[in-house]
């Protein structure tokens, strides 16, 4: 299950609403009513309220509201941007009407003074303007809890999202789903044709380029994100979304220590933040991939922080993701697969499916496996993450053919995401168990050169010297030559116990492979405890 990390800690699900993006804080009466209007709506009280505002002074009006990227001179603390209706999110682009009639608002109060009638006739244009963006939410909101009414039945209410996912939240769940250059260009694209640019487009727009540079390695994108970002904090500093998402940015970037005094000052000014809080998780567990054996306590405490995150807001699927990532590292899959149950609960999409299916079979519980794969085929047909799932399935079954099928239809939907060298020693694998020896070598090899790339460019960990030893084993097996001395002598120096459990197998298989049977078992016995379907292993009980 060599791919279970990569997908569990380098992607995050869509189809949820956000629990940043919601109202911050309820400190004014009208903030309040506001609010529950918008959860338990009525087309004439919200338009009632519309003109209860619209009849205030304009300077009273100014002082105490505002409205998306209103300057922050123009102070309060009433953000239209983003609305809550119920869990589900609709985001600033709905009331980009409403923004534009703020942008009016600002310059009349900041630029006119005095009776004249231009003056006045301005000020009225801008208070009717105002209380007809009011008019439009309140259609906006009927026409929502509509469309969400109609997707009661829909266990997922991927209907409904999708109707939500209109540009800057659309732009926002391209952005979030399983790395896809296509959809990410996309969400750019979505992004840098708005109407006018608010902190949470800057933010979105940070994020896409950090998640691209941390893909990449490129360090123009994380240049690129941060200048983005350093925009949406001129334009609201405060905004919980733009100070997440630059505290992300630091954490990506490396900046771990500078990322920690963000989320701590995130978490003092708000300590409600679950993002805070998973930010906070997420550095504890660097901090323990960085040396497990030192810094142990962090993933306790990093479970720990996504357990309160999960009490501050159960229907957050973010938590659940990577709590079931922590459990996993934890060697608790028990618990990961339970936390992954919830998690699908609440969303689906073919990486959550996935983990689903990867920590089943890892409880050697193939029916459920095979059950959240054919899930993520009703998905998406076409899905690799699927087809390498049924890969691992028909190979835990010594089901060789299947498992060749499975991998060679992966491949073939990999598309932009093609290069993995894991994924190239897979289907060589595959190839290998179904005794087609010529293709299995071209394969490995080509997954030899894919991890030399990788490593030339510093996209490779000092783990990932494991695949790469045992590709050229496997090569020497199949050309009946013996195993290269260095590759021995290599393998002795490793710290087996520290590697992760996809990667303790390879090497067990190498140990085997050169006769140490009492060291193979020893591994092999460790990784049963921690997954039973490991005593299935193809390489190990042939």
């Amino acid at each position: 299950m060599a791919s279970l990390l990569y997908y569990m800690l380098t992607n995050e699900p869509t189809n949820g609403p956000t629990s940043e993006d919601k109202i911050p804080s309820l400190k004014s009466p009208i903030t309040r009513e506001i609010k529950h209007s918008l959860i338990f709506p009525s087309h004439e009280k919200l338009y009632d309220l519309a003109q209860h505002i619209s009849d205030h002074s304009l300077s009273e009006k100014v002082n105490n509201y505002r409205f998306g990227v209103v300057p922050r001179a123009l102070s309060a603390d009433f953000d239209l941007s983003p609305l809550v209706i119920d869990k589900y999110e609709v985001d600033s682009i709905l009331v980009l009407e409403l923004v534009e009639q703020g942008r009016y608002i600002s310059l009349f109060v900041k630029h006119y003074t005095g009776n004249d009638t231009k003056t006045i006739g301005v000020i009225n244009l801008a208070k009717t303007e105002l209380s007809q963006g009011y008019s439009y939410i309140a259609k906006r909101v009927n026409q929502l809890l509509a469309l969400q009414s109609k997707a009661v039945n829909d266990d997922y209410g991927q209907e409904f999202y999708q109707q939500l996912a209109m540009n800057i939240t659309e732009a926002r769940a391209l952005s979030e789903q399983f790395y896809d250059a296509e959809r990410v260009g996309k969400a750019t694209s979505l992004l840098e044709n708005l109407p006018l640019q608010t902190a949470t487009s800057l933010a979105i727009q940070c994020a896409i380029k950090v998640d691209i540079g941390w893909h990449s390695n490129e360090k123009a994108q994380f240049e690129q994100a941060a200048h983005l970002c350093e925009q949406a904090l001129i334009m609201d500093s405060q905004h919980p979304l733009v100070k997440t998402t630059n505290a992300f940015r630091l954490f990506r970037n490396g900046n771990l220590e500078m990322a920690a005094r963000e989320y701590q000052s995130i978490l003092t000014e708000t300590p409600h933040s679950v993002e805070g809080l998973i930010g906070q998780a997420q550095l504890s567990m660097q901090y323990y991939l960085q040396d497990p054996t030192k810094h142990f306590s962090a993933l306790e405490h990093a479970i720990n922080l996504q357990q309160q995150a999960i009490l501050k807001d159960p229907d957050y699927w973010k938590s659940y993701h990577f709590l079931s990532t922590f459990f996993y590292l934890a060697k608790q899959p028990k618990q990961a697969l339970a936390v992954i149950e919830k998690l699908t609960e609440l969303v689906t999409n073919e990486i959550t499916l996935a983990n689903g299916a990867l920590l089943s079979l890892c409880q050697a519980e193939l029916g459920d496996a095979r059950r959240y794969s054919e899930k993520m085929l009703d998905i998406n047909a076409d899905s690799y993450v699927a087809y390498e799932t049924l890969f691992f399935i028909n190979a835990y079954q010594h089901k060789s053919e299947r498992a060749l099928q499975a991998m060679e239809k992966a491949m073939v939907h990999f598309g932009d995401q093609g290069g993995l060298f894991v994924q190239w020693g897979q289907l060589a694998d595959a190839y290998r168990w179904s005794g087609k020896k010529e293709s299995a070598v071209t394969h490995y090899q080509t997954a030899l050169i894919e991890y030399e790339q990788d490593k030339t460019k510093n996209q490779t960990t000092a783990h990932d010297n494991i695949y790469s030893m045992f590709f050229q084993a496997a090569i020497y097996r199949m050309r009946n030559q013996p195993i290269a001395a260095e590759l021995i002598e290599q393998l002795s120096e490793l710290d087996v116990k520290e590697m992760p459990t996809s990667y303790q197998l390879k090497a067990a298989v190498l140990y085997k492979w050169l006769g140490d049977n009492q060291t193979a078992n020893t591994i092999q016995q460790r990784l049963v405890e921690t997954c039973p379907i490991y005593s299935q292993a193809m390489d190990l009980s042939d």
